[in-house]
């Protein structure tokens, strides 16, 4: 990818503020994409950079940071369900994500699907995403029904 790719969170304006998974994969993409911590305060004020929130007042300024903490929630729950097979380090105290500096076979798969999701922000790069993810779904079923592939519980 560029040197300075930048994210743009705008492109999920109008997805509802309840679908926190969205907004949770935008978070992740941008601490690939900055490789540098990104942390509640500075997800929000990307988000009214952006327009994707707007600064109304002191009421509606303490929801956004609310909503924004609960997309963190998101991002903790993950973090703990995924474990060490989890690309990001979220650091619980600082409320802040990081990508982690030496990826495994399958935190790189996370990034793969993470990014694969999110085509709206690799329009460049489409192609080839979805190629990519037809690839990985073809080998993982074919795998998973041969009995090469073992699911862990």
């Amino acid at each position: 990818m560029k040197e300075n790719f930048e994210i743009n969170p705008a492109k999920y304006k109008g997805i509802a503020d309840h679908r926190l998974n969205y907004f949770a994969d935008v978070v992740e993409i941008i601490a690939l994409v900055a490789k540098s911590e990104i942390s509640v305060g500075e997800t929000l004020d990307r988000f009214y950079d952006c327009g994707l929130k707007e600064k109304k007042g002191p009421e509606t300024n303490d929801s956004n940071q609310k909503w924004v903490e609960a997309i963190f929630e998101l991002i903790e729950f993950r973090s703990v369900v995924f474990g060490e097979k989890y690309p990001f380090n979220y650091d619980i105290k600082g409320k802040f994500l990081l990508i982690e500096n030496s990826l495994s076979t399958l935190q790189k798969l996370y990034v793969q699907l993470l990014i694969s999701s999110n085509l709206p922000f690799f329009t460049g790069y489409q192609s080839k995403l979805t190629t990519d993810f037809e690839n990985v779904s073809f080998y993982s079923l074919t795998f998973r029904r041969s009995g090469i592939l073992k699911c862990e519980k």
